[in-house]
C-alpha cells in the first residue's frame, strides 16, 4: 500500500507547489518509507511509499522510462510470468512499479489485462501529453479524481488529499445524499459518483484515458469468463479450487514484516487463515489472527453472536497467535469522528469498526499486511438462485441433490421448497393465468418432495379445494407476482424537499440498479459484486491510516474467473453452499467449521451500539445536528427512530442501518471534513 496523487492544469497555468505539498502532506501515513515528486510546469506527480513487499522500491521514487512516467499505487501477484512475457533477467531488481511500466510500453492501453493483482497506476506520455489511469477488476485499490474540461484533472489516493489541492470546495451532491439516506442497495451500486459534487472514482475494471485534445474517456479492461467450467467431479473441481486459491493466498504473503489475519469464525476467513499458516514460510510464523467477540451479549442474543467456539478450533493450531477485539465495548461509533475525518466523505462502514481496531493493533504488533475474508461467501457463491433456477425449471431430482439436509438443520420438504421461493413460484405462475403450469407444477413437484398437490401453492394443511380456489383467487385479485423495487426504500428519512427534488430518481435507480436482467448468469453474478467497490474503499481508508495494507485472497482476479465460471453443483450441493470451497478445505479446516451451515448473527452487538456504549452519541447527533442536517432529513422521523431503537424496540431494530446513516451524514457535516 502506497499512495499517488497527481495534477495536469489543462488550463496551462503553473502547478501550485505548496498546495502540491500540502496534498502530499495529507496522505503522509502512506508514505512511512519516503515520498517522491515530479513538477513540470503545469503538470505533478507525487509518489508515497510504504514497503509491504521484498521486491517494492528501497526508495520513493517516480518511475521514468523514454517518454513515459508512472506513480503506482499497486502489488503486482504474476511476477515470474510478465518478468517471462517481457523478456526481463528474473536475475533483476525489478521493482512492481517497474514491472507495470515495462507492461505498459509493451502492451500500452491493454496493459492492465496482463497484471494480476491490487493497483492503482498513472503513466504520464510526456510525447503525447497524454494520461493512461488504470484500476484493478475489483477496485481494491482507490482512484479519486477531480475533472474540470479545459481547467485541470487531478486525483489522489484518498479524498482527503485532493481537497488540498484547493481546486474545488467540498459541496453535497445531493441526489447521491439522498441515494445514501434512502436506498443503501443502490447507492452501493454507484460505483462512479460519490457523494461530493465533482468528485469521482474510476470504477472497478477501468482505464481512464485523458488528453489535451480528446475528452476523457472510461472503459472496463477485462471481461468475465462467458463458458461454465466442465470438470470431472467434485474432487476435481476441489483439486482446481485449492490450487487457484492456494496462489492467491502465496501472493499475499509477500511481505516485509508478520502477516495478520482477520479471524471471524466463519468459512471464508477460516480458510484463508488455515491454508496461509500452511504456505507459510515457518519463519514467518506465527500468523497473527484478530476476532471480534461479544462475551457480554451472549445471553439476550440467545447465543446467536457467540463466535468463540469456532474462532477456538482455529486459534489452537500451531502457529497461530490469536488476539481478541472485545467488539461488545467499543461498538460501531467507536471512534466514529475520526474515521469519518480520515474518509474525507460520507461514511458508511457499519461493523468496520472490526477492521479499525485491528488495523491498530497490526500496527502495534508490527506487521504491516493484513488479510481477510471479505465476502468471499459472494465470490464462491451459497448458490442459492442455482436451486430458484431448478425449482422454476421443474428439475426435482436435481433440485433435491442441491438443497439437500446436510450440513443444517433438517428441514421439511415444504420448508426447503419454500425457502427456494416456491411458493412464490407459483403465485407468480397464477397471477399470469398459467394455470397448466401452475398444476403441472403442483403435481410434478409434490410427487417428487413427497407432498400433497394442493400445498404447492397454499401451504401444508390446505384444502384440496386450493388446487382449484388458489390459482383462479390469484388471478382474480391482480396481486404482482413481483416485489415494485421502487418501493423498497426509506423515503422517510428524506425531508420533503429532498423528496420533491430527488424521489422520481431514487425509484429510477431502484429500477436500474438490479442486475437481474444482465446478458447471462456469469455476468449477473459479475454485476453483483460491483457493489464491494465501496467495502474496498472503506476499508483501505481504515487500514492506510494505521499504516496497514488489507489483502483480499477471494478478490483475487484468478479465484474471481475460476468461481463466476463455477456450475450450480459447485455452488451448492447437499444442502451447503460453497460447496467447492468446503470440498477444497478438507484436512485444513477443522471439520466444525468447514461443515457448518450457518453463521453468527451480530445484529444484537450492532444496536447495542445504539442502546448501550454510546446513547449520548446518538442522541446529539439527531437532536443536536448541524442546521444543514434539517434540509436534508426529516428530523421528526430520526428522532423518532432514534428514541425506539434506544428502548429497545424490536420493530425499530430492523431499521438500525437507516438510523445509522443519518447519524453518519449528521457527523460528516459536523466534522472539518466537510468544510
Amino acid at each position: 500500500m502506497s499512495g499517488i496523487v497527481g495534477l495536469w492544469r489543462l488550463d496551462g497555468q503553473p502547478v501550485d507547489r505548496g498546495g502540491f505539498a500540502e496534498a502530499m502532506s495529507a496522505m503522509e501515513h502512506r508514505g512511512p518509507d519516503g515520498s517522491a515528486v515530479l513538477v513540470d510546469g503545469n503538470f505533478a506527480l507525487g509518489q508515497l511509499l510504504m514497503r509491504t513487499t521484498p521486491e517494492d522500491s528501497p526508495r520513493a521514487r517516480v518511475e521514468k522510462s523514454g517518454r513515459y512516467t508512472l506513480v503506482s499505487d499497486a502489488r503486482v501477484d504474476n511476477r515470474a510470468e510478465l518478468i517471462r512475457q517481457l523478456g526481463l533477467s528474473p536475475s533483476e531488481a525489478t521493482s512492481d512499479s517497474q514491472l507495470i511500466l515495462a507492461a505498459f510500453e509493451r502492451w500500452g492501453e491493454e496493459s492492465p489485462n496482463y497484471l494480476i493483482g491490487d493497483f492503482a497506476f498513472v503513466v504520464w506520455d510526456a510525447d503525447r501529453r497524454r494520461l493512461f489511469c488504470a484500476r484493478d477488476v475489483m477496485g481494491v485499490r482507490p482512484f479519486y479524481y477531480h475533472f474540470t474540461p479545459g481547467k485541470w484533472f487531478a486525483f489522489a489516493s484518498e479524498v482527503n488529499a485532493l481537497y488540498k489541492l484547493q481546486l474545488e470546495s467540498r459541496k453535497l451532491d445531493e441526489e447521491m445524499v439522498a441515494l445514501f439516506l434512502a436506498a443503501p442497495q443502490a447507492y452501493m451500486q454507484e460505483v462512479h459518483r460519490t457523494t461530493l459534487k465533482g468528485l469521482y472514482r474510476i470504477p472497478r475494471n477501468h482505464t481512464l484515458e485523458l488528453s489535451a485534445t480528446s475528452p476523457l474517456r472510461l472503459r472496463p479492461y477485462w471481461e468475465p469468463p462467458d463458458e461454465t467450467l466442465q470438470l470431472k467431479d467434485n474432487a476435481a473441481y476441489a483439486e482446481a479450487f485449492r490450487d487457484v486459491f492456494s496462489k492467491a493466498i502465496r501472493s499475499r504473503l509477500r511481505s516485509t514484516t508478520s502477516v495478520g489475519s482477520m479471524l471471524s469464525g466463519g468459512l471464508d476467513s477460516s480458510s484463508i487463515t488455515c491454508l496461509a499458516r500452511e504456505l507459510a514460510d515457518d519463519g514467518s510464523l506465527p500468523l497473527h489472527t484478530y476476532s471480534a467477540i461479544y462475551p457480554d451479549l451472549v445471553t439476550e442474543s440467545n447465543g446467536e453472536i457467540d463466535e468463540r467456539d469456532y474462532i477456538q478450533e482455529v486459534a489452537n493450531l500451531e502457529g497461530i497467535e490469536a488476539h481478541y477485539i472485545r467488539a461488545d465495548k467499543l461498538g460501531p461509533f467507536y471512534q466514529f469522528d475520526t474515521v469519518v475525518e480520515a474518509f474525507g466523505q460520507l461514511y458508511f462502514g457499519g461493523n468496520a469498526f472490526f477492521h479499525w481496531r485491528a488495523a491498530q493493533l497490526s500496527k502495534q504488533h508490527g506487521h504491516r499486511v493484513l488479510l481477510d475474508g471479505a465476502d468471499g461467501d459472494s465470490v464462491v457463491s451459497h448458490g442459492m438462485e442455482y436451486g430458484r433456477e431448478l425449482l422454476r425449471r421443474g428439475e426435482w431430482e436435481l433440485f433435491k441433490k442441491v438443497v439437500g439436509t446436510k450440513g443444517e438443520e433438517d428441514k421439511l420438504a415444504w420448508e426447503y421448497f419454500n425457502a427456494y421461493g416456491g411458493w412464490e413460484h407459483m403465485h407468480r405462475l397464477a397471477a399470469k393465468g398459467r394455470f397448466l403450469a401452475y398444476w403441472s407444477k403442483s403435481f410434478s413437484g409434490a410427487r417428487a418432495l413427497g407432498l400433497r398437490p394442493w400445498e404447492m401453492g397454499a401451504g401444508p394443511g390446505a384444502s384440496p379445494f386450493a388446487l382449484a380456489a388458489v390459482p383462479l383467487q390469484r388471478w382474480f385479485s391482480g396481486e404482482p407476482s413481483v416485489t415494485d423495487s421502487t418501493k423498497n426504500a426509506d423515503y422517510d428519512l428524506l425531508s420533503e424537499e429532498m423528496v420533491d427534488a430527488h424521489g422520481d430518481w431514487i425509484r429510477a435507480r431502484l429500477k436500474s440498479s438490479t442486475v437481474s436482467g444482465a446478458e447471462n448468469k456469469i455476468t449477473r453474478r459479475w454485476e453483483g459484486l460491483r457493489q464491494f467497490q465501496h467495502m474496498m474503499e472503506t476499508l483501505d481508508v481504515l487500514a492506510a491510516a494505521n499504516q496497514v495494507e488489507m489483502r483480499f485472497p477471494f478478490f483475487d482476479r484468478r479465484v474471481l474467473e475460476f468461481c463466476l465460471a463455477l456450475p450450480g453443483l459447485q455452488q451448492r450441493q447437499d444442502g451447503l453452499g460453497r460447496f467447492v470451497l468446503r470440498n477444497a478445505m478438507r484436512n485444513t479446516v477443522p471439520e466444525k467449521i468447514r461443515l457448518r451451515g450457518d453463521k453468527g448473527n451480530l445484529t444484537a452487538g450492532f444496536t447495542h451500539g445504539f442502546t448501550r456504549l454510546h446513547p449520548d452519541f446518538v442522541i446529539d447527533a439527531i437532536e443536536n445536528g448541524p442546521v444543514e442536517l434539517s434540509r436534508l432529513i426529516d428530523i421528526s422521523t430520526a428522532e423518532n427512530l432514534q428514541k425506539a431503537v434506544r428502548q429497545g424496540d424490536s420493530d425499530a431494530s430492523d431499521r438500525n442501518l437507516a438510523l445509522y446513516r443519518v447519524i453518519a451524514l449528521s457527523r460528516w457535516l459536523s466534522t472539518t471534513a466537510h468544510r
